[in-house]
């Protein structure tokens, strides 16, 4: 999934794989271990910094959470916008944490957090710590509705197991 905001910033997610690709998963219950994706994420912004990371940091089901918000938020709800409070959409490992910082028209802001391992050696927004350092992206409802059919496309391929 591409998001590339007005201001040039480009942020990429991509699932590479399940974390443990020979587990087969739970026969009762909810099997954690073996739901869960290395994900990849690229940011470039319009100074030519840079950065990536690779870590195992969403569950399928973390996955469908982001799609689902995604769609939400490119639909023109606002399932969070940002607040004192902290990102509105985080999962089980803080990596990567998601916000809607403002809804105007046909246009949202989101703030992209990375945390941890998905965190830039560099300060985009905010400062470094958990969900302090985030780049922002300005884009269209439309644009931000192919950013979330492109996430269904690419986690259809790692189903619950």
């Amino acid at each position: 999934m591409k998001f590339v905001s007005r201001d040039g910033a480009i942020f990429e997610l991509a699932v590479d794989s399940y974390q443990f690709p020979a587990r087969e998963g739970a026969v009762f219950g909810r099997d954690a271990d073996s739901n869960w994706l290395n994900v990849r994420g690229n940011l470039s912004l319009p100074d030519g910094r840079s950065s990536n990371f690779r870590d195992p940091c969403l569950t399928t089901w973390d996955a469908r959470e982001l799609a689902d918000w995604l769609r939400s938020v490119s639909c023109g709800h606002a399932p969070s916008l940002s607040s004192n409070d902290g990102p509105g959409l985080v999962f089980d490992e803080p990596c990567l944490a998601f916000d809607a910082e403002q809804l105007e028209g046909d246009t949202a802001v989101l703030r992209v957090y990375l945390s941890l391992e998905a965190e830039p050696a560099f300060v985009v927004e905010g400062a470094h710590g958990m969900f302090e350092n985030y780049v922002q992206l300005t884009m269209s409802l439309a644009e931000l509705g192919r950013a979330a059919a492109e996430w269904d496309a690419e986690i259809k391929a790692y189903p619950v197991r």
